[in-house]
């Protein structure tokens, strides 16, 4: 199993890979490590140009976790991809409103 994989469900269509963030809390820094390393593994493998990160399980996340997905995007948008964050609680979509990160992020 890929690092950090037992932390996510990924799943893979003809054209976009799916993702499950399966950690209610992420504010562990070596589960953020891990999960950083398998996203970005995912994006370096080019399969797919489009990803959605599913949040439908978290309820809190870290600073730290917050400098993950901008990596993460950084790395879709170098690949000329596209990452959409769904299902995000009210508590963490507060959170990317605050930073302001609503308006880096395709959030549906």
């Amino acid at each position: 199993m890929e690092q950090g994989q037992s932390y996510l469900k990924i799943e893979h269509s003809l054209d976009e890979t799916f993702v499950t963030i399966n950690v209610p809390k992420l504010l562990d820094e070596d589960v953020i490590k891990e999960i950083q390393t398998c996203l970005l593994g995912i994006v370096d493998s080019g399969k797919h140009h489009k990803m959605l990160l599913n949040f439908s399980e978290v309820a809190f996340l870290s600073s730290s976790f917050l400098g993950t997905l901008i990596k993460v995007l950084k790395r879709v948008r170098e690949k000329n991809g596209e990452l959409t964050l769904i299902n995000i609680g009210p508590n963490i979509l507060k959170v990317f409103k605050i930073t302001q990160l609503d308006k880096v992020f395709t959030i549906v």
